[in-house]
C-alpha cells in the first residue's frame, strides 16, 4: 500500500520519529516510546519511491534526535572550550548533521528495498538498524552513546543482553516497530496485525521469563565504599604541596576515616573517582606516598584516578588508574585505552593544528593497550574510565580477562545539570548486565552507584553532593555468552544487512535484463 504523503507530511513525520526516540531515553525517560518511536520514520521511508529523498527524511530525523539527546553538547563546548553561545549552538549543530547521516543512510537502505518489497524492507529494518549502530560504534573513533537498546527498560528483556550485547535491545525495539508499521502497511492486514500482536506476546513471555531472581545479599559480601567529592572542574585537587585544596583532603580523609570505623573482617574497596586535576602518580612523590601511606592507614584496597606519563625522551600524559594494595603495594595501572576525541586529544581527522581540545590541562593524552585486571585476596577487579562505558566490548574484554567485578571511575562534572549524567549512566547499568558482573561507579559529583549484575541499581548516591556511598558486592567467575563470543549477534546484523542488499541488488538486475 501506498500512502500519498506530502513533503511537510513526510518531514514532520520524520521529525517525530527522532523525537520519539529522544524522548524515550533519560531524562525524561519516556522509555515506552522507544517501541514505536521508529513507526513514522518507517512508514514515510518504505513508502517513499525516491531513496535520496529517503535519505533526506531519515537524516532529519537523525539530526533531531542527535540534537535532541546530546543537547548538553553545546553547554560542554561553552563553558569548557571558550566558545560563545552562538558557536557552541553552531558546534551543536554541526555534530547533530555529521551523526544524522546514519539515520540518512537508513531511510535510503530502506527505500531502495521497498521499491521492491514492503515486506522485505520491514523485516530487514531491525538488522540494518543494528548494523548501523555497530558501525557508529567504530568508525571516526566512535559514538555508541544513546543506542536505542539503552531505552529498552523491562528488566527481563534486558537481560538478553547477556547473549546479545546492548544491540539485541536494539533490534527488539525496532522490530517492534516494524511490526507495528506493517501492520497498517500491509495486505492482508488482518494476518499482519495478528502477527504483531503475537509478536508482543512473545516480547511478554520473554520479560517474565526472564525476570532475575530477588536480590538477596550474601553474608559474605564484599564491602565497597565510593568517595564523590564534588570538585569543581576549575579547581586544583592535589592533596599535597601548593596545589593541596581543603575540598580534596576532607573528602579524602573522611574516606579514610569512615572505612576505618567499619571494623571490616576483610579489606574493602574504597574507590576515588577520575580526578578533575592532574594527580601525578608516578611523578609526585609527595602523592604517590600519601596514596600508598592512605592504604596501608585504612587497611583497604585503594582505588584512584591519577595521570601518568609514557617512557621516552618526550613522555606524553596517560589518563591512568592505580589500585594500591592494603599494604601499600601497587597492585595495578590501567591506562585508559578510548580516548575522548576533542576533550583528551585531537585526532587526526580533526584538524589538529586548527581545532584545539575542550580542556589543555595537561596536553595530548596518549592511548593505553592493554585489559589488566587487579589482583585482591578475594578476587580480580576491572577497572575502565568514564567515556569508556559506553563501549560494549571494551568493557567485556575486562571481564575476559578475569575480573569479577567491573570498576567504573568517572567525572560526569562537564555535563552540569543536563541529562547527560542519566545517561551515562543508564549505558553503564547495561555493561553490568551483558556481563553479569557487579558495577561499582565512582563519579566527582554524580551518579556514583552500585550495580548488581542484573542491572539493579543497589545504591545511588546524591548529585552535586559531597558524599561517602557505601555498598556491598561480589566477585563473580562465571562467564556470559557476550563476554566470551562479543559482537556476535551485531556481526549477524550486519551479514543479514548484506543479503536484503544482494538479494534486492540481484532482483534489479534480473529486473534490468528482462526488460
Amino acid at each position: 500500500m501506498r500512502f500519498p504523503h506530502s513533503a511537510l507530511t513526510r518531514v514532520g513525520l520524520s521529525a517525530v520519529s527522532g523525537a520519539a526516540l529522544f524522548l524515550s531515553l533519560p531524562k525524561p525517560g519516556l522509555s515506552v516510546l522507544v517501541w514505536v518511536a521508529v513507526v513514522p520514520l518507517l512508514v514515510v521511508v518504505v513508502t517513499e519511491p525516491n531513496p535520496r529523498r529517503a535519505f533526506l527524511w531519515g537524516y532529519l530525523g537523525g539530526v533531531v534526535f542527535f540534537a535532541g539527546s546530546c543537547y548538553w553538547f553545546a553547554s560542554v563546548v561553552e563553558n569548557y572550550g571558550g566558545l560563545s553561545r552562538l558557536s557552541a549552538l553552531a558546534a551543536l549543530l554541526l555534530f547533530a548533521l555529521v551523526f544524522g547521516i546514519y539515520f540518512g543512510i537508513f531511510g535510503f537502505v530502506l527505500a531502495w528495498l521497498g521499491k521492491h518489497s514492503q515486506v522485505l524492507a520491514l523485516a530487514s529494518a531491525p538488522v540494518i538498524w543494528v548494523a548501523l549502530e555497530y558501525a557508529r560504534t567504530y568508525i571516526i573513533s566512535g559514538f555508541p552513546w544513546n543506542l536505542a537498546g539503552y531505552a529498552v527498560t523491562p528488566l527481563g528483556l534486558r537481560q538478553l543482553a547477556t547473549l546479545t550485547g546492548v544491540y539485541g535491545l536494539s533490534f527488539l525495539a525496532v522490530a517492534t516497530g516494524a511490526w507495528v508499521a506493517a501492520s497498517g502497511l500491509l495486505k492482508p492486514s488482518r494476518s499482519v496485525k495478528w502477527m504483531a500482536i503475537g509478536w508482543l506476546c512473545v516480547l511478554y513471555a520473554a520479560n517474565r521469563l526472564l525476570l532475575p531472581p530477588p536480590f538477596e545479599q550474601d553474608p559474605r559480601s564484599e564491602i565497597v565504599y565510593l568517595i564523590q567529592p564534588d570538585v569543581p572542574l576549575s579547581g586544583s585537587s592535589s592533596p599535597s604541596g601548593s596545589t593541596e585544596t581543603a575540598a580534596w583532603r576532607e573528602m579524602f580523609e573522611a574516606g579514610l576515616r569512615r572505612v576505618g570505623e567499619g571494623g571490616h573482617p576483610r579489606p574493602p574497596l574504597l574507590i576515588w573517582p577520575e580526578s578533575s586535576a592532574p594527580l601525578y602518580f608516578n611523578r609526585d612523590s609527595a602523592f604517590r606516598n600519601f596514596a600508598e601511606n592512605s592504604a596501608r592507614s585504612a587497611g583497604a584496597f585503594l582505588v584512584l584516578g591519577v595521570v601518568n606519563f609514557t617512557e621516552g625522551n618526550e613522555p606524553k600524559p596517560l589518563n591512568s588508574a592505580v589500585m594500591i594494595g592494603p599494604d601499600g603495594r601497587l597492585l595495578l595501572e590501567y591506562d585508559k585505552i578510548h580516548l575522548v576525541p576533542f576533550g583528551e586529544y585531537v585526532p587526526a581527522w580533526g584538524f589538529p593544528n586548527q581545532v584545539g581540545k575542550i580542556t589543555s590541562e595537561v596536553g595530548d593524552f596518549q592511548p593505553g593497550n592493554g585489559f589488566e585486571v587487579g589482583q585482591t585476596d578475594r578476587g580480580k577487579v576491572g577497572i575502565f574510565i568514564c567515556y569508556e562505558a559506553i563501549f560494549p566490548d571494551l568493557v567485556r574484554r575486562f571481564a575476559r580477562a578475569g575480573a569479577e567485578v567491573l570498576v567504573n571511575i568517572s567525572n560526569d562534572a562537564w555535563f552540569g545539570e543536563s541529562s547527560a549524567a542519566e545517561q551515562h549512566l543508564a549505558m553503564a547499568r547495561i555493561r553490568a548486565i551483558e556481563n553479569r558482573r557487579y558495577l561499582l561507579r565512582a563519579t566527582n559529583n554524580g551518579i556514583s552507584a552500585v550495580i548488581d549484575p542484573y542491572g539493579r541499581i543497589l545504591r545511588r548516591g546524591p548529585r552535586f553532593e559531597r558524599s561517602i556511598l557505601s555498598g556491598t558486592f561480589e566477585y563473580r567467575k562465571d562467564k556470559t555468552f557476550y563476554t566470551e563470543q562479543g559482537d556476535i549477534f551485531a556481526w549477524v546484523c550486519c551479514l543479514g544487512s548484506l543479503l536484503a542488499l544482494g538479494f534486492r541488488f540481484t532482483w534489479a538486475r534480473r529486473s534490468a535484463t528482462q526488460a
